[in-house]
């Protein structure tokens, strides 16, 4: 990545020490993630002991605050905002720039997405992020305010995707018809009471009385805690397991976590596209994606949403892991794909990835927006669904 902050600190009343210490946390940051911050750290990138940085920060989340307002912030304001105004306004031409300069993953690009996706396990960093969202979403009347979120849906997204998605001819194909749906919305209408029962945290059931103990208790650890927070011998204490049944199983934590990713991936991806099915042919193709929009904003659903954010996040410095969510995802793509129409088909590789940065963009407004669950989101995919087969977010 390209690394484009001023090593000096000039204009912001830095002083030496203040500016070699933020140069580390923002190193670490962007070449190990968020879980490798801490004193000892900063103190070995910044050349001095860890007493300046205790001086100064209380605890890791107050690094993480510090980078948000010192580093994040300005990348917020400067990129992801001007990207949903892009897409508010139809602006084909700087959206084209923005990409663009997504497309460099700058080291304050790299700050930003991994803030946005640590926001479930971080309340301080949350409520900075919660502050900046509510001044952009709420103006206007309801539909401007649908408008605003959905913009900001797929702004975040396309920020926090691992790999850049960037088109020269943004008037065509999925992204276009984005722009035209968002630009040109219809008017609201009620949507149906319908609970996404699939979108809850699903336990596991594997026949071993042992291995669903670890499964289960790792699973609520991590939502509630974070991975970083959530150690083997927790595990074991919590789910009374001794730490050598639970290594005769998994080697690592690791190797735990992607054992439950592998197999929620797999379960939930294809009760996904039941689900999603069952209510096309119920509600129709328009409603149904609103619907589903909705379920992402339910207070029931933080569970999925929190534990799929970590995975998003420690899936960017994780090679092993990226590989295993790789696998489930490309499966999921081939599924979806092999059943359009080969004119259909065309068009839906572009959607596929689009549909995923779209979902990461709709978790991370959950965490921080739950009001959106009251928005009419079928201003926009009635519109959309008219254009296009739009992919199981």
């Amino acid at each position: 990545m390209r690394q484009t902050i001023s090593p000096t600190g000039q204009g912001k009343g830095h002083s030496e020490m203040s500016t070699r210490l933020l140069l580390a946390m923002v190193q670490i940051t962007e070449t190990s993630g968020l879980d490798a911050l801490n004193a000892n750290a900063v103190a070995t990138i910044a050349g001095t002991s860890s007493r300046p940085i205790r001086d100064r920060f209380t605890s890791r989340s107050a690094m993480m605050v510090t980078l948000w307002e010192e580093i994040a912030l300005a990348t917020f304001r400067n990129l992801l905002l001007p990207i949903a105004d892009s897409l508010l306004t139809g602006d084909f031409a700087q959206l084209a720039i923005l990409l663009q300069r997504i497309g460099e993953q700058t080291s304050e690009h790299a700050c930003l997405r991994e803030l946005l996706l640590v926001t479930p396990h971080e309340g301080d960093v949350a409520r900075l992020v919660r502050s900046e969202v509510l001044q952009y979403v709420t103006r206007g009347d309801l539909i401007m305010t649908t408008q605003r979120v959905i913009a900001l849906m797929f702004a975040v997204g396309l920020v926090v995707a691992a790999e850049p998605i960037a088109r020269s001819d943004l008037e065509n194909g999925p992204m276009g018809d984005v722009l035209m749906a968002i630009t040109h919305p219809t008017e609201p209408t009620e949507l149906p009471d319908y609970r996404a029962e699939y979108m809850e945290l699903q336990y596991f059931a594997t026949g071993d009385q042992t291995t669903d103990a670890l499964l289960n208790t790792a699973l609520r650890e991590i939502v509630a805690n974070g991975y970083r927070a959530t150690s083997i011998l927790r595990i074991c204490d919590a789910a009374g397991v001794s730490e050598g049944a639970a290594f005769a199983r998994y080697s690592t934590k690791l190797d735990l976590l992607i054992d439950i990713i592998e197999r929620r991936l797999r379960e939930a991806m294809s009760i996904n596209v039941r689900s999603h099915n069952e209510l096309v042919s119920q509600i129709g193709a328009e409603l149904a994606e609103a619907v589903k929009w909705r379920e992402y904003f339910r207070p029931e659903h933080q569970g999925a949403i929190r534990f799929a954010m970590e995975i998003e996040r420690l899936s960017l410095r994780n090679r092993k892991l990226a590989d295993s969510v790789a696998v489930a995802r490309s499966s999921f793509s081939r599924d979806y794909l092999e059943s359009l129409s080969a004119t259909e088909s065309a068009y839906a590789v572009e959607s596929v990835a689009l549909g995923l940065a779209l979902a990461s963009g709709l978790q991370a407004l959950a965490i921080v927006y739950p009001e959106g669950v009251a928005l009419p989101y079928d201003i926009f995919t009635m519109y959309v669904s008219e254009q296009m087969p739009v992919s199981s977010t």
